[in-house]
């Protein structure tokens, strides 16, 4: 009996630090915005196969570096509402600021050389996020205001940001630009979507710092409507793609996409508090869930 206790015991003590351990490594890789480059590594990945392109690896960590960078560098125009909604993000920022901001210029830097080493064209592509972010976060002057400021305009811009680099990119080697319009509608109906419930989650200190995102305007269930609605709008643009015979080897896991909106949607789009980094891995980490579907899928076919 008493065996089986410390062996209980043992298993116990090993669940929880493992647990630790990947809370801590989530923590780390989510602060610092290397998940979140992965995760547009992701995006840019499904996109290419949307193209039915062979996805480029080098402008896979071009788009990495870029979103690395930019999140990166957003930290620092967003400390006041970060201290309030995630303050292990302003504690971050606070200690290791220093060494972010240079590694930063370096990432973005590094994106320029092998995205313009890879394909000239990719260059003027991979500014886009950086001018659009400059548009976004930026405060001219105190008589003026941030674009992120005004309603809907942050959601909207930083989306596009998004999806533009990630549907340019296998345009160049595919122009095709029925497929370019419909894989647009789709990665930007999600995005916002992602974008919104981020949102959700940063209400407190958007709200107290004046940022007038979709959910400190109209309140919780009104966005929640809101959300579902836009999800639905995927059903009748995966009729259209069956319809144009488009993207049939991709159908099962778009269906998925679209159940698993409506998942995180009504999750995550309740009153009560929630830890912060389960947004990062459940909602931005859909895109790498569905690059690995498609690797599953297509091996398990050959």
């Amino acid at each position: 009996m008493n065996t089986t206790r410390v062996g209980q015991g043992r298993l116990y003590r090993a669940r929880e630090e493992l647990k630790l351990y990947l809370d801590n490594l989530l923590s780390a890789l989510t602060l610092s915005s290397v998940f979140i480059g992965l995760v547009s590594s992701s995006v840019a990945y499904f996109s290419f196969l949307l193209f039915n392109v062979e996805p480029n690896f080098i402008l896979l960590f071009a788009s990495f570096c870029v979103t690395f960078s930019l999140y990166n560098i957003n930290k620092f125009t967003d400390k006041e509402e970060d201290l309030i909604n995630i303050p292990e993000r302003g504690l971050f920022i606070q200690n290791k600021g220093h060494l972010l901001l240079p590694l930063s210029v370096v990432a973005y830097i590094t994106a320029l050389i092998v995205g313009g080493v890879e394909n000239l064209e990719v260059v003027p592509i991979l500014l886009l996020p950086i001018l659009l972010g400059m548009v976004y976060s930026v405060k001219i002057s105190s008589d003026f205001i941030r674009l992120k400021d005004i309603f809907i305009v942050k959601n909207i811009l930083a989306t596009v940001g998004w999806v533009l680099v990630a549907t340019l990119l296998p345009l160049l080697y595919r122009p095709d630009f029925l497929i370019f319009s419909l894989a647009f509608l789709f990665m930007f109906i999600k995005l916002f979507i992602n974008a919104v419930v981020f949102d959700v989650r940063d209400m407190e200190g958007d709200t107290k710092s004046g940022v007038k995102t979709i959910p400190a305007t109209i309140g919780l269930a009104k966005t929640k409507k809101l959300l579902l609605i836009l999800n639905t709008l995927l059903i009748p643009w995966i009729a259209a793609v069956f319809y144009f015979k488009l993207f049939l080897n991709l159908l099962p896991i778009l269906l998925f996409s679209v159940v698993y909106g409506y998942w995180y949607i009504l999750h995550f789009c309740k009153s009560e508090k929630k830890f912060s980094f389960s947004y990062d891995l459940l909602v931005d980490g859909e895109w790498m869930i569905l690059s690995c579907m498609f690797i599953f899928l297509h091996h398990f076919a050959l």
